[in-house]
């Protein structure tokens, strides 16, 4: 049996998209006699080193990227139309070595999204499209709590996730696929309908404890206080503010330590309002996805009410650690709660935040 994966994001140890990617790959591999991936080349070094140090001798791997004039204007033109573009120009890439149908299955794993086409399916005799996600919606009264220029990103996003489903190539994409597999019902939702019957739904992320260095000495908890922690990209739809807004709100009544690990483009966002409110807030740049057990190791709660999360592999990662989570009923990352867990369910802002400091009194 031979499997044909495309996958635009692919590569170990990286976490989110690459690593959903390099995932699926590993585990097809174990499924069917001959695997091939296709993904970009930027991350060639990091996939081949690690396929020889795992020994794995029926997955290869082959790259494909877009002329170099459209790499030096990807910044300009952004990631998703890039994405875009790499789907359609695939096809006549793989053209050139395989015929129509040659594999017995193909799949299209990354972008993680409904709405980027493919064209993968001319190459096999039955195609997956998924995972998808995409669909992930939540009520419009919480763009209150983001800046302007986010809220309209938001608000654009909500009109792309719409017209997305009218796109001639994702609607032949969809009608091609033999099998749907979506991340959330929101997403399989959000599909026309007539594509439902060939949709199930299941989480795209999961994460092996070995990745991580879990030492045997557990850091100390300082006695008194609730230790909080983020870990994630600093953007604004990540519902950081909902966090520090309740910080805020709890700040003479609560000794806490809250302690955001990451960046990304919002961080000045975040930095601004902790430095207005006095808030006891510490930032801490990246660190390597091996090293983060430390974190969440010292910490009595992971906070993490994002918007419009498809999956969360942090989420899975404060969990294979022992930390009680406390998300938003959004998107994806309630699916993996338990009962030491909280969900906050609550659709307006004002009373989200006060379900939220209960929730983190409580810790």
């Amino acid at each position: 049996m031979k499997l044909l994966i495309s996958a635009y994001a692919c590569e170990p140890n990286k976490g989110s998209e690459p690593e959903v990617g390099w995932r699926y790959a590993l585990k097809s591999s174990k499924l069917f006699d001959e695997v091939i991936v296709v993904t970009r080349a930027n991350n060639k070094d990091a996939i081949e080193n690690e396929v020889e140090c795992l020994n794995i001798f029926n997955l290869k791997f082959i790259y494909f990227d877009l002329p170099d004039w459209l790499k030096r204007v990807k910044k300009y033109i952004g990631v998703q139309l890039y994405a875009y573009l790499w789907e359609c120009f695939l096809f006549f890439f793989l053209k050139k070595n395989y015929c129509k149908a040659e594999f017995d299955v193909v799949q299209r794993v990354t972008f993680v999204s409904y709405r980027f086409p493919s064209f993968i399916w001319y190459f096999g005799k039955k195609f997956i499209f998924g995972p998808i996600a995409g669909g992930e919606r939540y009520p419009l009264n919480f763009l209150k709590v983001l800046t302007i220029k986010a809220a309209l990103k938001e608000i654009l996003r909500g009109v792309v996730q719409r017209m997305a489903v009218f796109d001639p190539l994702v609607r032949l994409t969809l009608s091609k696929a033999d099998e749907i597999i979506a991340v959330t019902e929101e997403t399989k939702t959000i599909l026309p309908r007539v594509h439902w019957h060939k949709t199930r739904v299941e989480p795209a992320i999961s994460i092996d404890i070995n990745d991580f260095e879990i030492k045997s000495e557990v850091k100390a908890k300082s006695q008194g206080v609730i230790n909080l922690l983020y870990i994630g990209r600093l953007l604004e739809w990540k519902g950081l503010m909902l966090t520090l807004m309740t910080l805020n709100r709890l700040d003479s009544k609560l000794n806490y330590v809250f302690n955001i690990v990451g960046d990304g483009p919002d961080l000045k966002v975040f930095e601004k309002y902790v430095a207005k409110h006095k808030l006891n807030v510490n930032f801490f740049s990246s660190v390597k996805r091996s090293e983060l057990s430390s974190f969440y190791t010292s910490h009595d709660a992971f906070v993490f009410p994002s918007l419009h999360d498809s999956g969360g592999m942090v989420v899975l990662e404060a969990k294979a650690h022992g930390l009680k989570v406390i998300t938003s009923s959004f998107g994806g990352p309630k699916q993996f709660l338990e009962n030491a867990d909280t969900l906050i369910k609550s659709t307006s802002v004002n009373e989200f935040i006060e379900e939220l400091s209960e929730a983190i009194s409580k810790n």
